[in-house]
């Protein structure tokens, strides 16, 4: 079960085979991301290094990376560094982007 994301345009992500992710933006001076979200972002405020997605045994944790213009999960404003859990239909905001997660093995 590998974790997918939509953002809010309609658009689908597909994570790369992983136990734990780096969303943000790719850059020279922060390296690599694993789902870089650069395209998205001409007015967003997605940070370079934002959030990490990562499995826990069976289930998924976020966690913002101290990113400047935070993370939040179904409109609640995550703590830097705090692990939150995520269920199927999660609704995240990187700075003013919106996904959704969808964690179940079913999609369309």
């Amino acid at each position: 079960m590998t974790p997918r994301l939509m953002i809010t345009s309609g658009m689908w992500i597909d994570l790369p085979q992983s136990d734990a992710w780096v969303l943000g933006r790719s850059s020279r001076a922060r390296g690599h991301v694993d789902v870089d979200l650069a395209e998205h972002d001409s007015i967003h405020g997605v940070s370079r290094w934002h959030a990490r997605i990562q499995r826990e045994g069976s289930k998924f944790v976020i966690e913002d990376l101290g990113s400047t213009n935070f993370t939040t999960v179904n409109g609640y404003r995550l703590a830097a560094h705090q692990r939150y859990p995520l269920v199927d239909g999660d609704r995240i905001g990187l700075g003013s982007l919106r996904l959704t997660i969808f964690l179940a093995a079913k999609r369309n």
